[in-house]
């Protein structure tokens, strides 16, 4: 109803969403200037809108036997959790997981190295990892594990009971690292998206990675989204982080260092 008013020429306020498609393999291909990550995620146009959860079943089920086939609800939680360390995927069968790593390690070469860097500066000896983003917002970590500690009520007939809690204490087996970097660059965007808007005279809000305005300003908005990844792919962020991480200095190859330009370039970033 509300296209059919705005067709007809009618002032409308009904708001339009648009959402990051893999916000996560997107950051991850601006920080490594991966074109091969950034064209599964609409950050280097392919000629139409990828959906890359559907990019990654039909890459395995060209090496899979037709049993052994995925569909794209198969792939889409495999997927996330594989960026944020989850080692082992039980919901795929043994030749699944084959064909899913084997697609991951050719495809997204950039977002599989900065798992795989972000991971070496893991501090088994830290409390809390902290850095910097480029708004100067601080991102402070705390190191937690589980922790559980056996309880004794006096006044209850020494009744004993185990309590689990979370505890600010070193960890040599976190895995936190890399979502939580990814997480923090993510919300860096979603700041910035919202200061741009500002400035420029409309409202933006926000679920996650899925923004919403009136549709007069959405064009506006998925530039400004645009503008801001093609800035990360241009900058040392990622150097940045790990050397402020580490406490000292950190060079991070990139796979390309013309990507920005793409990214400027591309249409289904946001869609």
């Amino acid at each position: 109803h509300a296209l059919r008013d705005a067709e007809a020429g009618k002032p409308i306020g009904h708001n339009v969403f648009m959402d990051a498609t893999a916000s996560g393999l997107q950051i991850m291909a601006a920080l490594s200037g991966c074109k091969k990550t950034a064209r599964a995620v609409n950050l280097v146009n392919t000629g139409k809108r990828e959906d890359v959860y559907v990019w990654v079943a039909g890459l395995m089920n060209a090496r899979l036997s037709v049993s052994q086939h995925v569909d794209r609800p198969d792939v889409k939680k495999p997927l996330m959790t594989h960026y944020y360390n989850k080692s082992v995927q039980d919901t795929l069968s043994t030749p699944q997981q084959e064909a899913f790593y084997s697609v991951l390690q050719n495809s997204f070469p950039g977002a599989e190295g900065v798992k795989e860097i972000a991971n070496h500066f893991w501090n088994p000896d830290a409390l809390e990892h902290t850095f910097t983003l480029p708004d100067g917002h601080v991102a402070r970590i705390l190191v937690t594990e589980m922790q559980t500690a056996r309880i004794e009520v006096d006044e209850l007939e020494h009744t004993k009971f185990a309590y689990r809690f979370e505890a600010n204490r070193p960890s040599t087996t976190g895995t936190s690292l890399v979502p939580n970097i990814i997480h923090a660059i993510d919300g860096y965007i979603v700041r910035e998206m919202i200061r741009r808007a500002k400035v420029a005279g409309f409202e933006l809000a926000h679920i996650f990675d899925a923004f919403t305005c009136h549709p007069n300003y959405m064009s506006q908005a998925m530039q400004f989204y645009r503008e801001i990844l093609a800035e990360i792919a241009d900058s040392n962020l990622l150097e940045n982080i790990l050397s402020e991480i580490a406490g000292y200095s950190v060079k991070v190859g990139k796979l390309s260092h013309d990507l920005g330009a793409e990214i400027l370039k591309s249409e289904y970033a946001l869609s």
